[in-house]
């Protein structure tokens, strides 16, 4: 799928504004907005996300997913597994080039790649068991009443330990904080969007029964016993399976089995 991307210096949200453009007929699919800097950036359930200007990859990208409604979730999985795989690559071919990796954070990235970076369900990418970026997807209706999904990926880049808020909900990282290098959020664009590319067209081919379980094996916590917050509630249970429309599958105490479609995990 060809990506025209524009790029902006600062937006409120990549998201809105692409959503809006979507709204109105004013995009089409495979339309990505990027910016430096977002001065209302949001995350999953309202929270707002942190960056610095220049220090994060944020960008959204406009789907046309051809799902059915009940499984719409399985597309933030399938970005989720994109990202993941994208700067996986795009940090092997840094290897290959002879990139020495300065470890800041003492975790060596280089030969663990694999064992770095994990997905948190629904929408978390995690380094080293940190937080290094995060997907956040939306659905609304274009001009000609057809579904779209606006899914928008913030990754961290140049942050320095005293760049991050304190006491956030996972403690975070970024690429600098992994490997030392002065990485330009730029940089990371084209094989993030190349990598989606690949998993979009994977789904096209193949449907999208592969998705759920392709997430679960690069998941944290497969099989351990989680925590799951919903509101102001919670529920303990091993982390079984993650279901054919994307919900979270828990085995609780009593030997039941749960449906997750929204929450929080900790350990």
């Amino acid at each position: 799928m060809p990506f025209q991307i524009q790029w902006h210096r600062e937006l409120p949200s990549t998201n809105t504004y692409l959503k809006a453009q979507a709204e109105n007929g004013e995009a089409l699919e495979g339309d990505v907005v990027a910016a430096d800097f977002q001065t209302a950036g949001r995350g999953r359930l309202g929270r707002h996300w942190e960056a610095l200007f220049g220090q994060s990859t944020l960008f959204s990208t406009l789907i046309y997913p051809q799902l059915e409604v009940e499984r719409i979730a399985l597309l933030g999985l399938l970005v989720g597994l994109s990202i993941l795989e994208g700067l996986k690559m795009y940090l092997a071919r840094l290897a290959d080039e002879g990139v020495f990796f300065r470890t800041v954070e003492g975790f060596p990235i280089a030969l663990n790649i694999d064992e770095v970076f994990k997905l948190k369900w629904p929408n978390d990418l995690l380094a080293a068991g940190k937080k290094l970026g995060g997907i956040l997807c939306e659905t609304g209706l274009d001009a000609a009443g057809r579904r779209f999904v606006v899914a928008g990926v913030g990754v961290n880049v140049r942050q320095r330990l005293e760049d991050f808020t304190r006491n956030l909900r996972t403690p975070p990282t970024s690429l600098y904080l992994l490997t030392g290098l002065e990485i330009q959020p730029k940089d990371l664009l084209a094989p993030l969007l190349n990598s989606l590319d690949i998993h979009l067209k994977r789904l096209r081919q193949d449907g999208p029964d592969w998705i759920s379980r392709e997430f679960a094996d690069k998941t944290n916590c497969l099989g351990q016993e989680i925590n799951v917050q919903i509101g102001q509630n919670s529920i303990t249970g091993t982390f079984l399976t993650i279901e054919q429309d994307g919900a979270l599958g828990l085995r609780l105490s009593n030997g039941t089995f749960q449906q997750i479609y929204s929450g929080d995990i900790h350990k």
